[in-house]
């Protein structure tokens, strides 16, 4: 059976020279995919007003 602090070291350790990747990496991405996610979402609703505001012109014939 493996060491789980040695797993843990060889995950985020690698390429390091034997230190430790900083305690925040998995957070930042985390953050940086739930930004992503969030900006997706964002222009999916632009998107959609803007064809709501094209439809309204349309049927007002401006």
């Amino acid at each position: 059976m493996a060491n789980p602090d040695m797993e843990q070291a060889d995950l985020r350790g690698a390429g390091l020279g034997g230190f430790y990747a900083p305690p925040f990496h998995d957070s930042f991405l985390e953050r940086r995919n739930r930004l992503y996610r969030e900006r997706s979402d964002m222009m999916d609703r632009i998107l959609r007003i803007q064809r709501d505001i094209d439809a309204i012109e349309r049927i007002l014939g401006s």
